[in-house]
Parts: structure tokens; C-alpha cells; sequence
């Protein structure tokens, strides 16, 4: 069963999706960036609820309090990470980014390292404490992404 939403504005006018209410109030003067805002937060929300209840997130004792995964099958194999709030990751890296800056209890943080093993990820007594290494074969080998977080 799929669940959307419709939103009523203030004037009784329906929207069948949030990007048509948003569309809607950035091309009405009276409206304001903070009601925008409240637009992008209220689709957030909502989408966290969907996801939350949908079925096809795995329970896993491996993973943190609250925490679900699911596999997904495409082009590569990907296991993709859901919080106890709604928040999806698309590998355990930045799920992991996420609970360090989150300031997640330190054996939440530890359960999810452990469960990163499914991704390549390992722990090592060679690297310094909290540090993993993964083996890939990405053409940027040896490069430093623009966007790279120490984590």
C-alpha cells in the first residue's frame, strides 16, 4: 500500500505532493522563506514516518538500539542503514558519521563499527585506535576526494 500525502493551504487550495505546495508558496509573495522552511521540514518528517513503517527494513541484533538495514540489489549489492528517527544512509560510513557527530553513546558507536564488517570494512591493531580500513578498487586510488570527513 503506498501512503503520500496531499496538503490543504490556508485558501482551501489541495496539493497532491509537497513539491506542488512549495512550488505553490515560493510564487506567492505572502508567503515567506521561514514558511518554506516549514514546508522542507514537514516532507522531512513525513518521509522518516514512511520509511519507518515500511516493511522491508531488517531487524538486526548487530546493529545499534533502533537501528534497521536493508539490502539493496542494483548494479552493486548495498546495504542501506535506518536510525531509530526516520534518517537514511546509504552504507554504514555515513551512518557511522552520523552517530560520531551526533554524540551517540560510545558502544552504540563500537556496534555499528562491528556491523560495518559487512561493507569490507575491518579493524586492525596495525592502525590507530577507532580507525578501519577497507580494500577497494576505485579508480581514484591513491587521490583525496574534495569532500572527504575524517571520521
Amino acid at each position: 500500500i503506498s501512503r503520500n500525502c496531499q496538503i490543504l493551504s490556508d485558501g482551501g487550495q489541495l496539493f497532491e505532493s509537497f513539491l506542488a505546495a512549495e512550488l505553490f508558496i515560493k510564487s506567492n509573495p505572502c508567503y515567506t522563506n521561514s514558511d518554506i522552511k516549514k514546508i522542507h521540514n514537514c516532507m522531512k518528517e513525513k518521509s522518516n514516518s514512511r520509511r519507518q513503517s515500511l516493511e522491508i527494513w531488517d531487524e538486526n541484533t548487530n546493529l545499534p538500539d533502533g537501528w534497521r538495514s536493508r539490502i539493496i540489489n542494483g548494479k552493486n549489492i548495498k546495504r542501506i542503514f535506518l536510525s531509530p528517527n526516520g534518517a537514511q544512509f546509504t552504507c554504514g560510513r555515513t551512518a557511522l558519521l552520523h552517530m560520531i557527530q551526533e554524540e551517540y553513546e560510545q558502544d552504540e558507536i563500537d556496534k555499528l563499527r562491528c556491523a560495518m564488517a559487512s561493507e569490507g570494512w575491518e579493524q586492525s591493531d596495525k592502525l590507530p585506535q577507532g580507525w578501519m580500513i577497507k580494500e577497494t578498487s576505485s579508480k581514484n586510488s591513491g587521490k583525496i576526494s574534495s569532500n572527504c570527513k575524517i571520521i
